[in-house]
């Protein structure tokens, strides 16, 4: 049994007491650091969430942008292969026309020559007739 005495009372008083100066000493500033760093955990929660939107917004714009370089850039190549078959077909056209030229002035000489050599011909013919009927009057001995 308990019994109601000056020590039981000094003891309760002491207690509230400890308990009073933990209250003031230890747990109040605890429990303010404990709120403190939950308040910070959720601004730097808030911070990071809206860093990761932020994140997939840029990541987005940059993955656009991408595309669109992408295919600008193929826009341009396409324009230059398609620059560079026409300078090659222009350059091939003039080749032709620059040999074609070529060609038609060789069978112009070519036939130029050959009225030449007709009309030299015409005048060789008769004395290779004669000297043909020579040859064969003479019995091909000479």
């Amino acid at each position: 049994m308990v019994t109601l005495n000056l020590t039981l009372i000094v003891q309760l008083v002491l207690f509230l007491v400890f308990l009073w100066g933990m209250d003031r000493l230890a747990f109040r500033p605890t429990l303010e650091v404990l709120d403190a760093r939950d308040e910070r955990i959720a601004r730097d929660e808030e911070a990071a969430a809206a860093a990761t939107r932020e994140a997939a917004k840029l990541e987005g714009r940059y993955a656009e942008e991408l595309a669109a370089a992408r295919q600008e850039a193929a826009a341009m190549i396409s324009e230059v292969r398609r620059e560079a078959v026409d300078e090659r077909n222009a350059r091939l056209a003039e080749a032709r026309r620059k040999a074609d030229e070529a060609v038609a002035a060789a069978r112009a000489a070519a036939q130029e020559e050959l009225a030449g050599e007709r009309a030299r011909y015409d005048e060789l013919l008769p004395g290779l007739l004669d000297e043909m009927r020579r040859k064969m009057s003479l019995g091909g001995s000479d």
